[in-house]
């Protein structure tokens, strides 16, 4: 769309709204023909050992609640789904 601005919503925020809103899978795509494109990427990331769930004011009540997790076992969960280290992956960790 012309004018869009687009905000990719990443893995934690769908935790903190318990699944209000969900991750967008990012892919980026080349424009076709003379389309341009301008991204500006920024990333944000707590700290390893930040505990991440839901917030109260977003429960529902008799809703389900997501689980909470630390940033760094989301992060090596994510690293693991996305690499494939073999059988040897255990044993790096």
């Amino acid at each position: 769309m012309p004018g869009a601005f687009v905000i990719n919503v990443g893995d934690m925020m769908r935790i903190w709204t318990n699944g209000l809103f969900r991750a967008t899978p990012h892919r980026v795509l080349r424009p076709s023909g003379d389309a341009r494109r301008i991204s500006v990427p920024f990333f944000f990331e707590p700290e390893y050992d930040a505990w991440i769930e839901p917030l109260e004011h977003l429960q529902v009540e008799g809703g389900e609640r997501l689980a909470g997790i630390t940033y760094g076992e989301h992060l090596l969960s994510k690293t693991e789904n996305n690499f494939d280290f073999g059988d040897s992956a255990q044993s790096r960790l």
